[in-house]
């Protein structure tokens, strides 16, 4: 039994979709900071805005180690399914050797 490559594919695909999310989240972030400054005048605002920046960019390095995730799991399926069908085809060659030389050995007979 080989890898499925489209299963495989597809849990990329979600896993793209989470980082897309999440950047989405983090733009939303963005905004309302934006609208927090222009709404509230207060010494706070200055942690408010650092914690703000701070999980915006955590947010960012998550969605690139998620694409990153989602790609890797794009290449090494699709490496592991090349080598299953090398591996395929080698056995099928040393198959079909094998029987050409037992004919040929009883041709002889």
């Amino acid at each position: 039994m080989g890898i499925n490559v489209h299963a495989a594919h597809s849990q990329a695909n979600k896993i793209s979709h989470y980082a897309s999310t999440l950047r989405d989240v983090q733009q939303h972030l963005v905004r309302a900071r934006g609208n927090l400054n222009n709404g509230w005048q207060a010494e706070e605002m200055l942690y408010v805005n650092q914690a703000i920046e701070q999980m915006s960019r955590d947010m960012a390095a998550l969605a690139s180690k998620l694409e990153g995730i989602s790609s890797d799991v794009r290449s090494a399926a699709n490496d592991i399914n090349r080598e299953e069908e090398a591996k395929a085809e080698r056995e099928a060659k040393a198959k079909a050797e094998a029987e050409a030389k037992a004919k040929k050995a009883h041709d002889k007979k």
